[in-house]
This record gives C-alpha cells, structure tokens and sequence, in this order.
C-alpha cells in the first residue's frame, strides 16, 4: 500500500471519533503494553518429506490508545500499536523409508502496526469489548538455526482480524486511570509465507496501561 493511502485510513479512524467525542468531555488517552501467546497454521503444498507442527511463541504490543463513552455503559476504543505476530515449527526430515534423520527449528515472525476499532461495554470497573482490527505490515522474517532472513510476503497490503478483550479499569488519581486485562485477536486474513506456504495467526494474551481523561 502507498504511504499517503495509509496516512489517510489512520488519520479517518482516529481522528473522527476525537472529533466527536472531544465537544462533550469524555475522551480518554492513554497506553498499552502487553504479551501475547501467538501461534499459526503453516499449510504447504508439495513438501511431502517434512512434516510442519504448529508452535506457539511469545510476542508483544505496545502503543497508543483512544477512547471515549457513548453513555456510562458503551463506548468506543481505537489506537495504535505495533504488533509481533508469529509462531514457530520443527521441520521433521524423513530418510526414504520414513524414519527422521533429523529435527530444525523455523519460526516467523510478523511486524505490523495495528489500529483497531471496537465497541466497549463497561459496568462499573469492569469492561468488555469487541470489534475489528486493520494490520499494516511493517517487515517480516524468519529465523533458522540463528540465521534472520528477512522476506516480503506475497499478501494483500493491509491484513484483517477480530478484536476482543475483557478487563478491570480502577481509578488511580484525579482524571488518571490504570487497567489490566485479558485480549484474543485472530486473524481473519492470512500471509503467504511463500507461493506455497500459507499462515494465520491468533493471538492470546495480557495487556495493562493507563488512561487519562481528557476534558
């Protein structure tokens, strides 16, 4: 995708919902920081020699987040983060009668800048949301025994997923709040490792931060 082209979808998600939500004083700014469990599915073509098993690995987030209340109940969220998305597989190779010869550790690993959009149920100090999410890569590489190779997956500019998360938010001090909760982001398009090679992630983890009220 175009630099402008991604400026300007950044620029409709944030700025519009501040621009509502900053007439009536209840806009909360803030970050987010966190780790994630991330595995994915490897689906290859024509490798019959090796077989491929799935691995989950630790990530990370961190970035800016933005919200503000419909009502005492609903509100939204948006934001931006950079994203580790990825997993890893041991690669089994097979002798011609079946048995292994031997065992390689490959793992991916998926940079992206992420801006999510989802609504926000709160109830009291606890809250849920729920919504999606586009990705922008930023690079991608893989690591085999200690070797980086960086590559471009042959996949659409921007990836897709779903947005969920459940919480505890207490106020710390005057208009400063701090949370922590509990988030699951799959993703609803996958990247092309190779022609033949296919990947979709999910992700599983904790996140905690702060919020400040802006009036």
């Amino acid at each position: 995708m175009r630099q402008p082209s991604l400026f300007i979808l950044l620029a409709f998600f944030l700025l519009a919902p501040i621009t509502s939500f900053a007439q009536q004083g209840k806009l909360y700014v803030g970050a987010k920081f966190g780790a994630d469990m991330t595995t994915g599915v490897i689906k290859h073509a024509h490798l019959r020699p090796i077989d491929l098993y799935k691995e989950a690995r630790t990530t990370y987030r961190t970035g800016l987040q933005i919200r503000g209340d419909f009502l005492s109940w609903l509100g939204f969220e948006t934001g931006v983060y950079r994203l580790d998305r990825g997993s890893g597989t041991v690669t089994t190779i097979l002798d011609d009668f079946g048995n292994p010869i031997r065992y390689r550790r490959l793992s991916f690993h998926y940079h992206y800048l992420s801006v999510p959009l989802a609504l926000r149920f709160q109830w009291q100090e606890v809250y849920f949301r729920a919504g999606s999410s586009m990705e922008f890569p930023l690079n991608a590489f893989s690591m085999e025994d200690g070797i980086r190779r960086p590559f471009r997956p042959d996949s659409p500019g921007i990836e897709f997923g779903l947005h969920f998360g459940f919480g505890l938010e207490k106020q710390l001090w005057q208009r400063l709040n701090g949370f922590i909760e509990i988030n699951a982001d799959p993703q609803l398009s996958g990247q092309a490792v190779s022609p033949n090679a296919f990947k979709r992630h999910i992700s599983l983890g904790i996140l905690a931060g702060f919020s400040f009220r802006v009036d």
